[in-house]
């Protein structure tokens, strides 16, 4: 009695693909997951870096005072409502134009966050649309153990989040398919026709 044909899927052709599929979906979360989070990290501490330096007018006056509207241009230059900066020299160093259209929403410390922490900010990010008014502390790339508060709008955030994560993915999805040119993507039949130029090269040869 003859045995019936494998079902589609239980061949090893549909083996394979499924476990190349699996294997494309864990490599897409390796290399998605924590660029997006450093993404985030990065694009946070620049806007604390442009805070701090915005600060370093306030304090380069002799009485730690500037006008409100070279103040609301400094603020307008880094995107946020308020910067301020605590250093050992200066004591607590702050720009501020206005309250900000809506209550802070959360508080963002890169200080104390981990890779996990940066990743789950960033997807969950990712998934969430309008806008909130957060609160980012993080220490200053320009002065050792100066600490940095700033308000932003989180849209702009998200909206470069966006663009970066499709860049990712698709780049990523770029790398894991490509293949070595003139490797062939399986070992030909017997008996399967050759390429044109063979037949060309048998026909003078022989």
């Amino acid at each position: 009695m003859k045995k019936g044909l494998p079902k589609p899927w239980q061949s090893m052709s549909a083996r394979l693909l499924w476990l190349t599929i699996g294997f494309v979906m864990v490599a897409e979360v390796l290399i998605f997951a924590p660029s997006v989070g450093r993404y985030w990290e990065t694009w946070l501490e620049e806007r604390l870096a442009a805070g701090h330096l915005a600060v370093l007018a306030l304090a380069a006056t002799p009485n730690l005072a500037i006008s409100p509207e070279l103040e609301a241009e400094l603020l307008s230059h880094v995107g946020a409502y308020s910067v301020s900066v605590g250093t050992d020299l200066h004591g607590k160093l702050m720009l501020m134009a206005g309250e900000p259209p809506q209550p802070v929403a959360r508080t963002v410390d890169l200080t104390t966050s981990g890779t996990l922490d940066l990743i789950s900010e960033a997807l969950g990010g990712l998934m969430s649309y309008g806008n909130q008014v957060i609160r980012v502390v993080g220490t200053s790339p320009q002065v050792s153990g100066a600490t940095v508060a700033i308000v932003i709008d989180d849209a702009p955030l998200m909206e470069d989040l966006r663009q970066f994560a499709l860049r990712i993915f698709f780049l990523s999805g770029d790398l894991l398919d490509h293949r070595q040119p003139g490797l062939p993507l399986a070992a030909p039949a017997a008996g399967a026709a050759h390429a044109p130029g063979d037949r060309e090269h048998g026909r003078l040869s022989g």
